[in-house]
């Protein structure tokens, strides 16, 4: 298992993924995942066939870096300033 290799405590290590699969093998190694709607499966496929649940798969790139950002306590990036 190459994630071992690296680190002791899978606990540890985040996994995004946007298949079944992905979702699959990060909680059979003891990984937090975090899945994605927007990319080969949706978010229905995800939910319905898959029995991905719903609360893991993040719907953006936007809402996927902000659910990053809190899992590893990062603070919210400086706004830049709006064009007028």
């Amino acid at each position: 298992m190459a994630e071992g290799a690296f680190c002791p405590q899978p606990g540890l290590v985040l996994r995004c993924g946007d298949e079944a699969k992905d979702f699959k093998a990060a909680v059979g190694a003891g990984m937090h995942p975090f899945m994605v709607s927007y990319g080969f499966e949706g978010r229905d496929r995800l939910i319905r066939k898959s029995g991905v649940p719903e609360a893991v798969i993040a719907h953006s790139p936007r809402e996927l870096a902000a659910r990053l950002r809190h899992t590893l306590q990062l603070p919210e990036p400086k706004s830049e300033p709006q064009a007028e």
